[in-house]
């Protein structure tokens, strides 16, 4: 009986916990602008969200190719990196220290969701200075090296089971 209810409460917990940590981590895939008569860029390198109010968690990425103004290497807590989480479809990382101030900014076709999946870029993203646009590309999440990550179950559910168990076991013990 005892056992019935650590077990229990143990999946309860885990299930709570769960809700804490679920950020998602957003990869950049053939990302590439143009401007034309310098050349074109790309984006490697990733970011991560969090699926609370607070948006950005962090990010390490580059920007490089023939444009050579909008070239940068973003990282989360490097010297005068900032971001701004414009919402679910826009995210705008910068430094300005710079001279001249690198940016980029990126919206996307769709809003970016904690589902994870593939989302287009959309025409209106720039990188700067030297604003090249998007010629195409996509951010992609829920998998590693190319395999899908295997859905976690909903903290929700945890929680439930770990309740009927709490429950089938105190009914158990009303019956003895």
């Amino acid at each position: 009986m005892r056992l019935v209810r650590i077990v229990a409460l143990t999946i309860a917990v885990l299930g709570c916990a769960a809700v804490a940590s679920a950020n998602t981590i957003w990869n950049f895939q053939n990302v590439t602008f143009n401007r034309p008569g310098f050349g074109t860029n790309t984006i490697t390198g990733s970011f991560e969200l969090s699926t609370g109010p607070s948006g950005l968690v962090a990010w390490d990425f580059t920007i490089g190719g023939t444009n050579t103004q909008a070239n940068h290497h973003y990282l989360s807590g490097g010297a005068n990196e900032g971001s701004i989480f414009g919402g679910p479809s826009e995210v705008i990382f910068f430094n300005f220290s710079l001279n001249p101030g690198v940016y980029v900014i990126l919206d996307f076709v769709t809003s970016l969701t904690d589902a994870g999946g593939t989302v287009n870029i959309a025409a209106s993203s720039l990188i700067c200075p030297g604003c090249g646009t998007p010629v195409g590309g996509s951010v992609t999440t829920n998998s590693v090296g190319g395999a899908a990550v295997a859905p976690v179950p909903e903290p929700a559910t945890l929680v439930l089971v770990g309740v009927g168990a709490l429950f089938a076991a105190t009914r158990l013990r009303r019956r003895q």
